[in-house]
């Protein structure tokens, strides 16, 4: 007994100090309120800052119709598509109106079910007035690498 014992306090002050130092949970922005999740979709993860948001999504679509369902959803309420690129990895989506912008992440997944994540900042607009969409003035979509 006597040889677990430093193993047991060990662990213990670990555990403590663990615990000690664990951040307080900071308060997202809803900036993602009024941004539709799509019927059947599954959360997989929700994370964010004290300036973003983020909320990731499993859904049985194929990637073409979730990224469909967001473009006309987008188009009838009043956001202007900044950035609208599709290759062989998926869609991304930039689209902006009055307040913050909206990046949409849609990727395919095994067995007919996409990702889509959706991203919400607050803060101005990423793109340049007059940028084309899809063009050199087209900002990264957080966390992809460039194309």
């Amino acid at each position: 007994m006597k040889t677990r014992l430093p193993f047991v306090i060990a662990a213990l002050v670990l555990l403590a100090a663990c615990a000690a130092k664990e951040e307080p949970a900071v308060a997202t922005p809803d900036v993602l309120s009024g941004v539709p999740i799509l019927e059947g979709s599954q959360l997989l993860e929700k994370s964010g800052t004290a300036e973003a948001a983020r909320m990731a999504f499993f859904v049985q679509q194929v990637p073409d119709s979730v990224a469909a369902s967001y473009r006309r959803f987008l188009a009838a309420t009043g956001w202007r598509v900044v950035g609208d690129v599709s290759d062989q990895g998926g869609t991304d989506l930039y689209v902006e109106r009055e307040g913050p912008p909206l990046w949409i992440q849609i990727r395919p997944a095994e067995r007919g079910f996409t990702r889509y994540t959706l991203i919400g900042a607050l803060g101005q607009s990423a793109a340049k007035p007059g940028s084309a969409a899809g063009g050199a003035g087209r900002p990264p979509v957080p966390g992809s690498a460039p194309r």
